[in-house]
Order: structure tokens, then C-alpha cells, then sequence
């Protein structure tokens, strides 16, 4: 389902409809939606070279238009009531039917549009954090390795995403000294632990890169073996090879284009 499909949606956790209002399309027929994120091509010219050298590309938070018609007659309580509801000053969830989240907060103009019967609709900019959507936060049930074989245990993990994701990985030591996570959908990419304690749980955050112990004052990304990565997960199924005894936990948010 689309933006301009959703006719409710939910804002910092507040549904539209409970706020008096739906969300509306003033123009007839087709409807316009931002398809892909805009990008820039980074790139140096050089005297000399007519062909400039590629440096990359960057792409711009997506902003969109909205337009919330209030479903029967305003007056000042509600109007005060919507103003402070949307004027975040952080971006916040926005949520539409097809549970794609948008992290965003409104900027440039707001106009509120009446017939001076207490009857009218309001319109709204809205800029994310991202180019992209997001799905909910999944928080995975526990995955028990506890008796592990020494070939390791496979475990497939779904990203049903457009684009990479460093989930947030939770690992508990039942016994021995460490653990090691194999993603051979991604050319064999790994993480391992060495020189754990049993019982200590490890929190190992993708997209911040940090390493974190349930013991106190114990500093675990020292404990990185040589060539070990922060997990990424591709596009679709990825195929894990799970090494030690331990019990793992999931957390994360694939990300869509657009």
C-alpha cells in the first residue's frame, strides 16, 4: 500500500483518527509519490580530462506533502491540540497502513485552508532523518544453541528489507570460552569472540559498532578475533552457520528504498 492510499496513520505513536482527522488527496486521477531517493554523483574534475572521476554518491532525506482534513467541525482546543501534536522537535515515527515507518518531523510551510465555517483541512511538509522506509522493530524470540555440535548449527536469518542491515545481535555463554557467527550468503563474512566467561552476555550493536558485557566494568571488543566483522545481512535469505554453546537473540529494522 502506498502513502496516498492510507486514509489513516498513526504519529508519534498517535493515531490520525483520533485527533479528528483523515488523511485526504485534493487531486483527482493519477496520484504523484516520490519513487526513489534524490542522489548526488560525487565527482572531481581534473584539467585536462573532459571525463570527471567518480567519487561516490549521496543521497537526500525524502520529504513529502500530506494533507489531514479534519473529519467534522474544528475549533480553538482542537486546533491547539494537532499544533502541538505535530510540532516534534525530533523526528518521529510516522506510520502508515503498510506498517512502513518514517522518521520525520514537519518543516517549511503549514497551512490551514477553511471556509470560515470551522470546516477545512490542514497541509504539511514532512522531512525524514533517511532516505529510506523502515519496518517495525522485530525482536526476535531466542535461538537455543545450548548443546551446539562442533560443525556449528545452521540458522537462516530473512531479511525482507531492499537494502543491508546490521541487526543488533544479543549472545548469552553457556559454556566454553566463545562463539563465532558465520554468514556464508555474504562470501563467508564472520564474527568471533574469543576469551568469554560463561553466563556473561554479549550485546553486539551493527549499525554503532559497539561491544557491549553484561559484566561491569568489562570492555569486550578487544575480544574480536582477527578478521571479524559486524554482521551484514543481505537482501533476502541469508544462511548462518552457528559456532558454540550459547543462546543468541535478535533485534533490528529492515530498510526499504523509498
Amino acid at each position: 500500500m502506498t502513502i496516498r492510499e492510507s486514509i489513516n496513520l498513526s504519529y508519534d505513536g498517535i493515531e490520525l483518527s483520533s485527533m479528528g482527522l483523515i488523511s485526504v488527496n485534493l487531486q483527482s486521477g493519477m496520484q504523484e509519490e516520490h519513487f526513489l531517493p534524490r542522489k548526488t554523483i560525487k565527482e572531481v574534475k581534473i584539467k585536462g580530462n573532459d571525463a570527471p572521476y567518480f567519487q561516490g554518491i549521496s543521497y537526500e532525506p525524502l520529504q513529502f506533502q500530506l494533507t489531514f482534513a479534519f473529519i467534522d467541525s474544528f475549533d480553538t482546543d482542537k486546533i491547539r491540540s494537532v499544533a502541538r501534536w505535530l510540532n516534534t522537535p525530533t523526528y518521529r515515527p510516522l506510520q502508515f497502513s503498510s506498517d512502513r515507518i518514517y522518521y520525520v518531523m514537519v518543516v517549511d510551510d503549514s497551512n490551514l485552508i477553511h471556509n470560515c465555517l470551522s470546516q477545512g483541512y490542514i497541509t504539511l511538509t514532512f522531512r525524514c532523518n533517511s532516505p529510506w522506509s523502515f519496518t517495525p522493530v522485530y525482536d526476535d524470540p531466542v535461538l537455543d544453541f545450548s548443546d551446539n555440535a562442533a560443525l556449528g548449527t545452521h540458522h537462516i536469518f530473512k531479511n525482507i528489507g531492499d537494502l543491508t542491515i546490521r541487526p543488533q545481535i544479543q549472545v548469552e555463554i553457556i559454556s566454553g570460552t566463545g562463539f563465532k557467527i558465520v554468514n556464508t550468503s555474504n562470501g563467508g563474512q564472520y564474527i568471533e569472540f574469543a576469551n568469554l566467561v560463561i553466563g556473561e552476555i554479549i550485546t553486539i550493536d551493527g549499525e554503532r559498532k559497539s561491544v557491549d558485557s553484561s559484566l561491569p566494568f568489562t570492555y569486550r571488543y578487544d575480544n574480536m578475533t582477527d578478521g571479524s566483522k559486524f554482521l551484514e545481512m543481505l537482501f533476502g535469505y541469508n544462511y548462518l552457520i552457528i559456532y558454540g554453546s550459547v543462546k543468541i537473540k535478535m533485534k533490528y529494522q529492515c530498510a526499504f528504498i523509498g
